[in-house]
This record gives structure tokens, C-alpha cells and sequence, in this order.
């Protein structure tokens, strides 16, 4: 663990901004699951469905360690990643952020990762989250069919452990 407090969104928001000639409405969702973009995505383009361009980026994870950013049309690089990085400055972590675009012209390059700033500073209904670690201890037998998904699961949620005795089932 790396020791750095980490927060997330305590409830959802909309957020409106006019911006010289665009027009910006970003969308906080609180998130735990990279699966769940999706949904959360197709919620903000149901709320926005005239806008052009829907960029976004999230962060789950006990420490933030599932991350991902989209630039929704945008030219590459320019507003998925700076998006993430206020999400990586904020330390943010079990959230995404949606921002619908209504097309017109910006010449300020920034403008997405300045909205999302101003968004999160809104939202200072911030929670800290808690983590710690724990050791448990289980004792169990599982058929050999399933050994494959167990360890997959263990992996894809990092947690670790020791396996002092392994009984394989029939």
C-alpha cells in the first residue's frame, strides 16, 4: 500500500459550464468496477444525447489501480488523459467522471481538465476511504474444475495469501 489517502465521491452530480463558445455538462458516478463504465457511459449519453463528444476516465481500486481514459472523439490525448490526471490529483479513486461536449469551438486546450477540476472542488463532499489490511483464514476443498477460476480470482483482485494445505476435491 502506498500509505496515501485516497478519496471518493460520496453521490452523483451534474455539473454545467458554458465556456466561451461550448457548451460542457460533466457527470460524477461513483464506480467500483472497470465493468460498470459502460452503463454508467450510456446513463451520461441518455441525459446529454445531443452532445457530439463524451469524454471520460475513472479509477477503482483500493489504490486507484484500475484507470482508464477515453477522449470521446476528442483529438488523442487531448481530454481523456487530462481528465484522469485531476482524477490522480484529487486522489480519486471508485469514481468517473463524464463530460458531454456540445460541438462548438474552444480554443483553450485545457478546457476539460479545467472543468473537471472545478467539478471535483465543487463536489467537497468527499469521503475518505478506509483501508487496512486484514488475515483470515479458510479452510475448504473445491473440485479440480474450478482451481483455475479461484486463482484467477484471487489474482484479479490482488489479494494475496499463502496456501499452507491444498485439498483437491473430485
Amino acid at each position: 500500500m502506498s500509505g496515501k489517502a485516497l478519496f471518493t465521491i460520496k453521490t452523483e452530480a451534474l455539473w454545467e459550464l458554458s465556456r466561451e463558445k461550448s457548451r460542457f455538462v460533466a457527470m460524477s458516478f461513483r464506480l467500483f468496477h472497470p465493468e460498470e463504465s459502460r452503463e454508467k457511459l450510456k446513463r451520461a449519453m441518455g441525459c446529454c444525447p445531443q452532445a457530439t463528444h463524451y469524454v471520460y476516465a475513472f479509477r477503482c481500486g483500493p489504490q486507484g489501480e484500475k484507470e482508464y481514459a477515453s477522449d470521446g472523439g476528442e483529438p488523442k490525448g487531448s481530454a481523456g488523459w487530462p481528465v484522469l490526471g485531476v482524477l490522480r490529483r484529487f486522489a480519486v479513486t471508485n469514481s468517473m467522471v463524464v463530460v458531454a461536449r456540445y460541438f462548438t469551438v474552444t480554443t483553450e486546450p485545457q478546457a476539460f481538465e479545467l472543468f473537471v477540476h472545478r467539478l471535483l472542488q465543487y463536489l467537497k463532499t468527499k469521503e475518505r476511504l478506509k483501508t487496512e489490511r486484514a488475515r483470515c483464514e479458510v479452510s475448504f476443498t473445491i473440485p479440480k474444475s474450478q482451481e483455475d477460476a479461484l486463482f484467477g480470482f484471487l489474482e484479479r483482485e490482488r489479494l494475496r495469501g499463502t496456501v499452507k494445505c491444498f485439498t483437491r476435491g473430485e
